[in-house]
């Protein structure tokens, strides 16, 4: 009895440590926006399974030195000061806001424009250097040297197969790393971007112009289509799909009930009213079970200078035109409660010290 014993607690209690799984390497590139852009991809920052090596900026939303200031100062609230943020693409690779507005007037206008958008009057004009105003007070932080296309290449080449990148705005600093490196794409383990929708069209009378309209690849055409034509593993399409997941007061509310400095600054910068957007793919990069159904298909973006320049086009096998195009997943459906209870799960937890 005595031996059995002793061997059950050998059993239980191993005298070698058990290895842990080793933690995923994900990069996020994203327009930060202004106060509140940053908390989208908590799924991923508060993951302890997940290593987020670095967060890079690029054109979308806010320019790029406004988006840095907001996201440093975002990354001192969640005491994260520790994860660097580094410069990207300030511009688009061919797109001017003066072509932008030309075709606006010629093909009808985009109900958002980010960082293009004209100031109401009264209102001081936010250029490609300036600062929007610091709600939640100035950073003490600063960017990380060097360039966000530059730095997805060393990392790639530093962890190759290993890195998952999140791409939630437009894909101009993915398109500048495939055009510096031509190993880059096949190095990328996932690539998850939030765009790509298709089909939309009559949604933006049925529904709301601004949720259908893909403002990410429409930016910067020229970039998504050299992303979606370049030769990574595995692309994941979050698109239309995140309409599906909007923000209410309520769901804020509860949040609140939790007190921590994100969740106060939750509370005071979160969208009400607008799709969870980047949040959406975020979750379903630190967790792909949320997917419920998808769909395979070969997917390129039109670059003619016409009415629809910068809109995703799709084809099955059996009709591809086989001009570059390569095969993507496009997310059709999510668990909505489970990605609720994630997210808010996320921006809930506790915070390093």
């Amino acid at each position: 009895m005595r031996r059995i014993l002793s061997l059950l607690l050998a059993l239980a209690c191993p005298t070698q440590p058990v290895s842990a799984a080793p933690q995923r390497l994900a990069i996020i590139d994203n327009d930060w926006s202004v106060a509140g852009g940053a908390m989208a991809v908590m799924p991923l920052i508060a993951n302890p399974d997940i290593k987020v090596l670095g967060l890079t900026a690029v054109i979308g939303d806010s320019y790029v030195p406004d988006s840095i200031a907001h996201t440093l100062r975002f990354l001192e609230i969640i005491h994260r000061g520790d994860m660097p943020v580094i410069a990207g693409a300030n511009t688009p690779l061919i797109r001017t806001k003066t072509e932008f507005d030309a075709w606006q007037r010629q093909y009808g206008s985009l109900p958002y424009t980010g960082a293009w958008t004209d100031p109401k009057p009264g209102e001081p004009a936010i250029g490609p250097d300036d600062l929007s105003p610091m709600k939640e007070g100035p950073t003490l932080l600063k960017a990380a040297p060097g360039i966000a296309a530059e730095y997805l290449i060393e990392q790639t080449k530093a962890h190759p197969g290993e890195i998952e990148i999140l791409a939630a705005g437009p894909l101009t600093n993915v398109a500048l790393a495939v055009r510096l490196d031509a190993g880059f794409a096949a190095r990328v383990k996932t690539l998850v971007i939030m765009g790509g929708l298709v089909d939309t069209n009559q949604q933006q009378i049925t529904d709301n112009a601004n949720f259908n309209t893909d403002f990410n690849f429409m930016i910067d055409p020229e970039a998504a289509d050299i992303v979606l034509s370049a030769g990574f593993r595995k692309i994941l399409i979050v698109g239309a799909v995140s309409n599906s997941a909007k923000l209410t007061q309520p769901m804020v509310d509860t949040v609140s009930q939790v007190k921590t400095p994100l969740t106060d600054y939750y509370a005071r910068n979160a969208w009400v009213g607008l799709p969870l957007w980047d949040e959406l793919a975020a979750a379903i990069m630190a967790d792909p079970t949320l997917i419920t159904r998808s769909t395979e298909a070969y997917m390129r973006v039109n670059l003619d200078h016409g009415v629809d320049y910068g809109r995703a086009h799709v084809w099955p096998e059996s009709t591809r035109p086989r001009t570059g195009e390569r095969k993507v997943t496009i997310v059709d459906a999510v668990n909505l409660d489970r990605f609720y209870r994630n997210f808010f799960g996320a921006l809930q937890a506790p915070l390093p010290r």
